[in-house]
């Protein structure tokens, strides 16, 4: 039989049977030269993108965001995108948006959803409170966990004193019985 009908038999073309035999011979090689290497010729690629993207980035962009951060105004917007109010830049964006989380009213457990009677309760207040809620506790604690130790070492000497001393007053004797 023709050797390039047995070829078509099977599917194949003269080139793709070289192709396949060249690839096979050349894992093999691979595999007997170094057989914990795995060449990944995209993973290399994709390194050597990486690399200079962090490059670029570490020039251009890292030692700019400060200045971006500082040059950056927010202006609001009303449903048509039209302009209202002042814009303001990020920094006096995020300093209000602090001073009106710590202002809001809350309750007496730091709750804003519910309805608050006092408006003068605010979440700094909470806050404050709570930290010097937080301190007083833990002074106290530790105090009384120092006395309770100087106690309980009071009472253990006085317990082995007065042991030592009854001790000391009981006489042993051998009594016998015949």
């Amino acid at each position: 039989m023709d050797e390039a009908k047995t070829l078509e038999l099977l599917g194949l073309t003269k080139e793709q049977l070289q192709e396949r035999v060249i690839d096979g011979m050349v894992d093999q090689l691979c595999d007997r030269l170094e057989p914990d290497i795995d060449i990944d010729i995209g993973g290399a690629v994709r390194k050597a993108i990486d690399t200079k993207v962090d490059a670029v980035a570490a020039e251009h962009v890292i030692p700019n965001v400060g200045k971006l951060i500082d040059a950056a105004t927010l202006q609001q917007t009303n449903e048509w995108g039209e302009k209202k109010g002042e814009s303001m830049t990020f920094i006096e964006y995020i300093a209000a948006r602090a001073n009106e989380y710590l202002q809001q009213p809350v309750d007496f457990e730091g709750d804003a959803t519910r309805n608050c009677r006092n408006k003068n309760h605010t979440r700094i207040v909470y806050l404050v409170n709570k930290q010097i809620r937080r301190t007083i506790e833990d002074a106290t604690k530790g105090a009384l966990k120092g006395i309770n130790k100087a106690f309980v070492d009071g009472v253990t000497k006085t317990i082995k004193l007065q042991l030592t001393e009854a001790a000391s007053k009981l006489e042993m004797a051998v009594i016998g019985t015949r």
